[in-house]
Formats: C-alpha cells, sequence, structure tokens
C-alpha cells in the first residue's frame, strides 16, 4: 500500500515551472485578444449609439417643423371657413336689410 501512495505522489508532481509560465503567458493574450474585441465592439455600439442620436435630432427638428406647419395650415383653413361665413352672415343681414327697405317701401 505504502508503493500505491508514493506512485500517486510521484504522478500528481507539479508540471515544470517554465510549463506554467508558458501557460500563464498564453491565457495572458488569449485575454488580450479578446479584451480588443471588446473594445471594438464597444467602439462600434458608441458611433452608431452617436449616430442614431444625430438621425434623432434631425427627425425632432422635422417633426417641429411640420407640425408647425400643420398648425399654419389649420389656422388657415380656420380662417378660409370663417370668411365664407362671415360673407353668408353679411349676406343674411343685407338681405333683412333689403326685406326691411322693400317692406317698408311697399307700404308707403
Amino acid at each position: 500500500m505504502c508503493k500505491a501512495a508514493e506512485t500517486q505522489t510521484l504522478e500528481e508532481d507539479p508540471p515544470p515551472r517554465g510549463a506554467v509560465v508558458e501557460k500563464l503567458q498564453q491565457q495572458c493574450r488569449e485575454l488580450e485578444f479578446q479584451l480588443d474585441h471588446v473594445k471594438v465592439e464597444v467602439m462600434k455600439i458608441l458611433t452608431e449609439k452617436r449616430e442614431c442620436s444625430q438621425e434623432n435630432c434631425i427627425l425632432k427638428e422635422r417633426v417641429s417643423e411640420l407640425s408647425t406647419r400643420l398648425a399654419d395650415r389649420a389656422d388657415d383653413a380656420k380662417q378660409t371657413t370663417s370668411s365664407p361665413n362671415m360673407e353668408l352672415e353679411a349676406e343674411k343681414a343685407v338681405s333683412a336689410s333689403l326685406r326691411e327697405k322693400v317692406s317698408r317701401a311697399s307700404f308707403e
């Protein structure tokens, strides 16, 4: 039983120090590569965000312009609509006035 324990101990000996260092350096290089990839992706996202923000500003300005135009057209439509109504009311008043004059004239 002692020989088996000694055999296991020999088999579990750590690898040479140089191999461990090399393995750690390789892992470090892989992590640096992954970090560079993440940096590139972050830059892409930030660039896209900036472009979207600029586009949003342009679209907000356009919506504001269109809203102003729409409000102006609505005001113009109200004035146009009220003008015929005012004219109609004026014509009615003139007609009533003429009828009244005609009625007076016919009684005289």
